[in-house]
């Protein structure tokens, strides 16, 4: 379950590599959304009865993992029409 509430930081880390790596922009509306998900996933994992650090390093390795396949997903079918 603690792997699970992990990943839900994946939105998080996509939109904080794409600012970081990429230098894409985004609105203060989507930075402010991530506001109660950053802190809802560190009340978590402080609040985790079997907290371990190696599992948290792992689970942030894979959000991130997930991240960068979702970003390069993206740049590589961008153009691509599948409505046809």
């Amino acid at each position: 379950s603690f792997m699970q509430t992990i990943k839900s930081f994946t939105p998080a880390t996509t939109v904080i590599l794409q600012w970081l790596v990429w230098r894409k922009y985004f609105e203060w509306r989507i930075w402010a959304s991530l506001i109660p998900i950053v802190g809802g996933i560190l009340l978590t994992s402080v609040t985790e009865l079997s907290f371990n650090m190696f599992g948290f390093c792992a689970a942030m390795v894979g959000c991130l993992a997930t991240s960068t396949k979702t970003i390069l997903a993206e740049s590589l079918l961008h153009g691509y029409k599948f409505d046809r």
